[in-house]
């Protein structure tokens, strides 16, 4: 005969220590019967738990079957059970004893056995369970938070964790967070383990575990400061070129403090890789830079880890200073005008950087302001000449000086001659520019002497040079216009240079024999 069965069972736990229950209703059916269930889960720590149940139904007796288990990690152990027919509508008492048992997860199990071919059976539609923990404590700890609170340079997938969230030995803890700074309730956002928080933008997570009582831990607190945005790229003191200072400064408008932003870190190597925070850092102090070629590569990096643009200068550095230029002529008396060559070992530059030599003629040091050496200088007379070498980056090298004198009519002091038929002879005391040649020797074509007499002027033809202490003797033949033309009377004798037109006069007498 087919039945139809309306059952309702409200079940209550309570521990006879703290009393505290939990109610459920259950409501049958399969075609005869239907089963709902409700539950609120308490937790306390009794050494009994009483459980108190009831069912109504159309008949007034039904087989049924109940357990209580315990949760040993991977599945239920069953630690009491018991199958006994009941009356419909009557309030039962069951005194678990699970002191020996400890804290940990429960559960009841209720089945309505229905009698088939002359066996009992429960189909699963017909049974339901509910789980309950035994935990005398809230959650103990504090919820942890990783990564920890800091500056960051990138989105933060943050995970929270709580040792009971998955305990099986006492109730386990759910967790609840905020992202605006306010304390964490049941009413907050629950965590999701396995989905971590996003942190984004600057945060203040707060977090707390609440068990399955509504017991909490302490509030867990982290604060998030994110900063994508990489840093400008630093600036160096030297552009990219040829220098004769071997120092460069590096700045930053974030270096060493800032007041936009995070204070960034200068790295940089010198003929080296692209720096990173393992290279060398700068520390405000100039970096000293090699001789020759140096390539300098710096980036700024924030407090996060942001790197900027890599900053990349090619120098090449010239400190040692030129050496002193050469003179084609030293110093010393000439006759004759010349030209003078000027060089330089440097030229052409072997390396280092290139050398361009600079004169005066006036008696000045010479700079880059003087006279530039482009070829062979003419030299007509008395000169001091200063020369100096100067390379591309303005190191200069001692200054060269040389001084060329030409000799000079001068002091011309002749003795009287008399006139008549014979050679004339007479002495010229003096300097007439008349220069010696590599022998020693003088050579009289460096002169000439003319004797003057009114409009009369004889060119005198010089038969003989001697030296006579630091004077030169002079032997002039008059030829035969001296005794023809000249009167025994006042005339003028006067030297020329043929170096360099120099001349001098004195008055000089003619006299009868």
């Amino acid at each position: 005969m087919k039945r139809k069965l309306a059952l309702g069972i409200a079940l209550a736990i309570a521990v006879l220590l703290f009393m505290t229950t939990c109610d459920l209703s259950f409501k049958l059916s399969a075609p005869d019967f239907s089963l709902d269930v409700s539950a609120q889960t308490v937790y306390n720590s009794p050494d009994n738990v009483l459980i108190q149940f009831s069912f109504t139904g159309e008949e007034d007796t039904h087989l049924c079957h109940y357990t209580i288990s315990k949760n040993g990690g991977t599945s239920f152990s069953v630690i009491e059970e018991g199958e006994e027919e009941l009356l419909s509508g009557q309030v039962y008492d069951r005194t678990f004893d699970i002191s020996t048992y400890g804290d940990g997860h429960y559960r009841f199990s209720f089945a309505v056995l229905l009698a088939r071919n002359g066996d009992y059976d429960s189909p699963s539609f017909l049974q339901e369970s509910l789980d309950f923990w035994i935990d005398p404590s809230g959650p103990s700890g504090l919820v942890t938070i990783s990564p920890d609170g800091g500056s960051y340079n990138s989105v933060q997938p943050v995970v929270l964790d709580h040792p009971e969230i998955d305990t099986i030995d006492g109730s386990p803890a759910r967790i609840f967070y905020t992202t605006d700074g306010s304390d964490p309730t049941t009413s907050s956002e629950q965590y999701d383990p396995g989905n971590p928080v996003v942190v984004s933008t600057n945060t203040t997570l707060k977090a707390i575990a609440i068990d399955m009582a509504d017991r909490s831990s302490g509030i867990s607190t982290a604060t998030y400061e994110i900063d994508i945005q990489a840093p400008e790229q630093p600036a160096a003191s030297l552009v990219s070129g040829t220098y004769g200072t071997n120092t460069v400064d590096l700045s930053h408008p974030e270096y060493p403090t800032s007041t936009g932003g995070t204070p960034v870190s200068l790295y940089y190597t010198l003929n080296g890789p692209t720096p990173d925070a393992s290279s060398s850092e700068y520390t405000g102090t100039a970096i000293t830079l090699p001789e020759g070629s140096a390539k300098l590569r710096a980036v700024a990096i924030d407090a996060v880890g942001n790197t900027s643009a890599e900053l990349v200068r090619d120098y090449f550095i010239d400190t040692v200073a030129p050496g002193t230029p050469s003179l084609g002529h030293s110093t010393g008396e000439y006759f004759a005008s010349f030209d003078l060559a000027i060089s330089h070992a440097e030229i052409p530059t072997p390396s280092g950087t290139d050398v361009q030599i600079f004169y005066t003629i006036d008696g000045s040091i010479p700079d880059r302001s003087a006279n530039p050496y482009d070829g062979p200088i003419k030299i007509p007379n008395n000169t001091e000449i200063k020369a100096i070498a100067i390379d591309q980056v303005d190191n200069a090298s001692s200054v060269v000086t040389e001084i060329y004198t030409f000799l000079r009519v001068d002091s011309i002091n002749p003795a009287s001659c008399t006139i008549d038929s014979s050679f004339h002879f007479f002495d010229i005391y003096g300097f007439f520019g008349i220069c010696s040649d590599s022998s020693g020797d003088y050579i009289s074509e460096s002169a000439k002497v003319y004797l003057t007499q009114g409009a009369l002027q004889v060119e005198c033809v010089i038969v003989d040079v001697a030296s006579i202490e630091s004077n030169l003797v002079i032997q002039i033949d008059g030829q035969d216009l001296i005794d023809k033309s000249m009167a025994a009377e006042a005339a003028t004798i006067t030297v020329v240079s043929n170096v360099n037109s120099d001349s001098g006069s004195v008055a000089f007498s003619l006299t009868d024999p």
